[in-house]
């Protein structure tokens, strides 16, 4: 378990690092995928026709993938419309009722309008129980409306359809006499609205996609372990029990076994999808309870599951070379879990640190220099000379210290450093042989 932990760990960590780009190209995959599935309408007029073309497919996926999705939808509306060109009639009623939708809803709700073409797409892909699922999860009961949108333009297309067949004839008769063309919209209104009046299948698929939703978001929102995946695993048994009703009610020529096959599929994308987006440790749970003058609050911990660590890169700063550094100088080693040991009183070395080191030198001098001058020869000239020297040499280093701190601090971000409490145990260990 450890091991897929792993992996899921470094393909999050992958995409995390390449979000921006990824994000590209993965609206330009679906761009390229959707202009390339309404080029299988086929309806157009010969002036049209590039509308076919694969350039002209791919400027339209890379259009999309740069616009506002507003936009986008409105590139998906006028494609739509060129491909239905040769049926005018069709081709002015699903204009207008795709404007309508953009203009009044799609416009004002951008983020929820994406379930409109996902749930087009999950029913042309056989898997259209993940719509209602990842909406209760994610997008809250306001996405029982794109929901339904998109089932009802499912619903339709197997119409329109049927009503293309007689188009291409009364297209001529437009072109001839265009003042027919409100009476022949009036006409496909009225078959479309006896059709929506009759047709109960569309209406039970809406409203058991509905119930899905409420059902998943209220669950998903307990503050109990597991709330997530219980919330899918109820939705899933909601569904199949739905399947079943319409099997009896509503659908009665469904395929139970087909339908059965298809909630499951769904629902092992759905915990797939939610595998890859959080994995809770419960067994660490901790619940906090604070409160201020004006409320009592209640906070639920739960860490994430994250096994991989990165170790930290430590630049070590030595005051001395690799060929001049004093024997008796060692560095602390390094602990397992990447921590440094340290003595308390150099834990926090920061600009203050390099100043009382500096400081510490100069005192050094000092006292140093008083001593000398009042031994009155008892020590050896090359006695003084060493320990002048070596005094300068601290000095020195005190503040090539002070500027590796400030690099240390201000660009790694570490809050220790031993090396530091090395060059201060060696200072005193020095100051106390003098």
């Amino acid at each position: 378990m450890e091991q897929i932990y792993i992996i899921r760990e470094t393909i999050v960590r992958f995409y995390k690092r390449f979000e921006t780009y990824l994000s590209f190209v993965f609206k330009f995959l679906f761009g390229l995928f959707v202009f390339s599935q309404i080029g299988d309408i086929g309806l157009y007029m010969p002036m049209f026709s590039a509308v076919n073309q694969l350039p002209y497919v791919l400027l339209m996926a890379m259009l999309f993938t740069v616009v506002p999705i507003t936009m986008g939808y409105g590139l998906i509306i006028i494609n739509i419309c060129l491909q239905l060109s040769s049926a005018i009639g069709v081709m002015a009623f699903v204009g207008i009722f795709l404007l309508l939708i953009l203009f009044f809803y799609a416009r004002l709700a951008q983020r929820e309008s994406v379930l409109i073409i996902a749930t087009f797409f999950a029913f042309q892909f056989g898997v259209p129980h993940v719509v209602p699922l990842i909406a209760g999860l994610y997008f809250g009961i306001t996405s029982v409306i794109p929901v339904s949108l998109g089932i009802m333009i499912v619903s339709f297309v197997p119409l329109l359809r049927f009503l293309l067949d007689d188009a291409f004839l009364m297209s001529e008769l437009i072109a001839a006499n265009f003042a027919i063309m409100p009476e022949h919209l009036g006409e496909l209104y009225v078959t479309i609205f006896a059709e929506i009046t009759t047709n109960q299948a569309w209406v039970f698929t809406a409203f058991t996609f509905a119930m899905v939703i409420f059902i998943v978001y209220i669950i998903s929102r307990f503050t109990i372990d597991h709330a997530r995946e219980i919330a899918a695993g109820v939705g899933i048994v909601v569904a199949i029990i739905s399947a079943i009703l319409a099997q009896i009610i509503a659908v009665p020529d469904a395929t139970l076994f087909e339908t059965f096959v298809s909630i499951v599929l769904s629902g092992v994308l759905v915990f797939l999808a939610l595998f890859f987006d959080m994995v809770l440790d419960y067994q660490r749970t901790e619940r906090v309870q604070f409160e201020d003058e004006s409320n009592f609050y209640q906070v639920k911990i739960i860490p994430k599951i994250w096994l991989s660590r990165e170790r930290r890169v430590v630049k070590r700063i030595s005051p001395w070379g690799d060929e001049d550094q004093p024997e008796d100088y060692v560095f602390v080693e390094e602990s397992e879990d990447d921590d440094y040991e340290f003595e308390e009183e150099a834990a926090k070395p920061t600009r203050e640190t390099a100043s009382t080191v500096k400081g510490e030198a100069k005192s050094a001098k000092e006292r140093l220099s008083k001593r000398v001058s009042g031994s009155k020869g008892r020590r050896k000239d090359a006695d003084v000379t060493r320990v002048m020297a070596s005094v300068n040499d601290k000095e020195l280093l005190a503040k090539e210290m002070q500027s590796s701190i400030q690099e240390d601090v201000d660009n790694a971000g570490f809050e220790t450093n031993p090396d530091i409490a090395n060059f201060r145990r060696y200072n005193n260990r020095n100051d106390r042989k003098d």
